[in-house]
């Protein structure tokens, strides 16, 4: 098993050294630092597992300071905080601003130190495994595709926000997946267990949309034959999902203000007023800001909306994730469809990576399920997918390639987007199964206009 790596940060150099030696007798590798300055950049350039902090470092310096560095940079590291006795008061605000745990410096205890540091090291160093255990089958099952830095920084950021009651608006073009980044918020949410409530906005007529969000009451206007509990009721005590919110009425934008403002909310015609317990996720594929300043949205609405955000970037602004998404579509409809699983000819998976993708992830999948249908091979080629490409793409250029130094490009990019798909973006594994060292690699990625940008 790997030695875990301890920072241990404290002005006594006698105390630093001894504290060591403790450690490095449990097998624990130990580095010492004795101010801030060095500390954070230790903790900054390098991985630690874990931390020792001294909560009074000389003046002007406080570790304080570098807890909250830590925090800040690297959340997941456990800091257990070293203190005196009379360091309660601060010790207890050190630990709600997230330190692990903390430990008194042994003066009279000097024999039982050998023990009692090393127990409360082991029980944080667990935890930590278990975060991230848990951080990973977070991930894993927020089902959201794709490689490419920006979608596992929207990864991260579903989960970061999942269990937060604060609003989340998400932004982005047309079928870029914003229903799906909503439903994983909730799945992963403490309200997951319950139903969501999604709403499409755009698709309800302006004169309904009142009834249909907040209920009626019996007599309300001509239709109104009876009771009817609204889509925020049925949200109580879970997650509304405002899709296209852009398009609702200024009226029905001030009752939901009204909603996220008080957490209560009147049926149409009724005087009685109802308290909800909703956490409220939208999404626009306008541009809110401009429709704010068209005074077609309520600017408070937008601020009390936009408080957490996720912006989903269009298809053409991450074609490495293309090969990742095409198979998984082409296995999922053909398995829908009771044939053969279906592989893309090398021609035909170029022809998706150059296309734009004016609808995004929903025009791939439109493309793909049209495609199986039109295959009459096990393998998908370039004539399969040219009816259900835009008229303007030069479709003849790609899927026929001129020259033999064409297609030798064309093949080696795709391969390269493969290998880097399969071992996802690691560069080490990529070049060792590719047979090129790492220079050659981002050389031959920047020839295809492969982005380097990754995590």
């Amino acid at each position: 098993m790997k030695k875990k790596k301890i920072l241990l940060i404290d002005d006594d150099h006698t105390f630093c050294d001894f504290t060591k030696q403790t450690l490095e007798e449990k097998n624990y590798i130990v580095e010492q630092s004795y101010n801030k300055h060095s500390a954070i950049k230790f903790i900054q350039n390098t991985n630690p597992d874990l931390v020792l902090l001294d909560l009074r470092l000389p003046n002007p310096i406080d570790g304080m300071d570098v807890l909250k560095f830590s925090l800040q940079t690297k959340p997941e590291l456990p800091v257990i905080m070293i203190s005196n006795d009379n360091d309660i008061q601060r010790i207890v605000n050190a630990i709600k601003q997230g330190a692990y745990d903390f430990v008194v410096k042994p003066i009279e205890q000097i024999k039982t130190w050998d023990t009692r540091l090393p127990l409360t090291i082991e029980n944080a160093l667990k935890k930590k495994e278990l975060k991230i255990q848990n951080l990973e089958l977070k991930k894993q099952s927020i089902g959201i595709i794709g490689n490419s830095s920006k979608m596992q920084k929207i990864r991260e950021l579903i989960i970061k926000y999942a269990d937060s009651n604060e609003p989340v608006l998400i932004m982005g073009e047309t079928g870029t997946g914003k229903e799906l980044v909503a439903n994983a918020l909730h799945n992963l949410s403490n309200r997951g267990k319950r139903d969501w409530i999604p709403v499409n906005c755009a698709a309800i007529p302006k004169d309904l949309i009142e009834s249909e969000l907040f209920g009626h009451v019996r007599g309300a206007f001509t239709d109104a034959i009876k009771d009817k509990i609204g889509k925020f009721e049925r949200a109580n005590h879970s997650t509304i999902f405002l899709d296209e919110i852009g398009d609702m009425s200024l009226n029905a934008q001030a009752k939901i203000l009204r909603v996220l403002q008080e957490e209560k909310l009147q049926r149409v015609g009724s005087s009685k007023t109802i308290k909800v317990d909703v956490r409220i996720i939208a999404a626009s594929n306008k541009d809110l800001k401009e429709e704010m300043e068209k005074g077609n949205f309520r600017e408070d609405l937008y601020y009390r909306l936009n408080v957490l955000n996720i912006f989903l970037p269009p298809l053409r602004e991450r074609k490495e994730d293309i090969p990742l998404l095409s198979k998984y579509f082409l296995q999922k409809f053909c398995l829908e469809q009771h044939r053969e699983v279906l592989e893309l000819s090398p021609a035909a998976s170029e022809l998706l990576i150059e296309n734009n993708w004016k609808g995004n992830i929903r025009e791939l999948e439109k493309s793909i399920r049209r495609a199986i249908v039109m295959c009459d091979s096990s393998n998908i080629k370039p004539d399969d997918l040219k009816s259900t490409f835009d008229p303007e793409f030069d479709f003849e250029s790609i899927s026929n390639p001129k020259t033999l130094k064409e297609e030798l490009k064309r093949c080696e990019k795709e391969f390269i987007l493969k290998i880097l798909a399969k071992h996802k973006w690691k560069v080490s594994e990529t070049t060792q199964e590719l047979g090129i060292d790492r220079t050659n690699l981002y050389k031959k990625m920047k020839v295809h206009n492969i982005s380097t940008e990754r995590k």
